[in-house]
């Protein structure tokens, strides 16, 4: 009973803390950020130049929500990659090489596509030893620029239903 109770917890996500770098670099906003990531759903929180931005993938939609003016905005799911929103599998990846990223080793994954804004080149470092998906870097490339995510601090736990919705008070941009 207990191996089930923590098969089913390690189902429900993980969540982790986030170190962004910028190229070119952003002339304002901040570096440390969060993601939160659980049945096909992911919650990247990161301060901008604009102030406190939340992407959010979930249910065939990506929506950008700004805290500090209780506003979001909603994206093409085509144009994901656009908003930084990381792959949440390797589904149409190819394997491109191997790095060790704070002393763990990780296979490279990489899918680079077409979308209407231009080309968007991404790739996930997957750790080897991962008992389910998970990443420890992202980076997203694009003809405007790079974007690169850092995770530390990663742990597996139940992320609520919430953190994939547009909180009540909020207006459509």
């Amino acid at each position: 009973m207990l191996l089930f109770a923590l098969l089913i917890a390690l189902g429900n996500g993980w969540e982790a803390k986030v170190h962004f770098t910028h190229d070119p670099p952003r002339k304002a906003g901040g570096a440390e950020g969060s993601i939160h990531v659980g049945s096909g759903k992911v919650r990247l929180e990161e301060p901008t130049p604009l102030g406190e931005t939340v992407i959010v993938a979930a249910e065939g939609k990506v929506r950008l929500l700004f805290p500090e003016t209780k506003q979001f905005m909603e994206m093409d799911p085509a144009q994901a990659a656009l908003a930084t929103v990381p792959p949440l599998s390797l589904a149409g990846m190819k394997q491109v090489g191997e790095e060790n990223v704070d002393g763990r080793p990780c296979a490279i994954w990489e899918r680079a596509r077409q979308t209407a804004a231009g080309r968007v080149h991404q790739r996930l470092w997957v750790p080897r030893d991962a008992k389910r998906f998970v990443f420890l870097r992202f980076v997203t490339r694009t003809d405007r620029g790079a974007t690169r995510a850092d995770l530390r601090e990663l742990r597996e736990t139940a992320q609520p239903a919430s953190l994939f919705s547009v909180p009540k008070g909020y207006a459509k941009k």
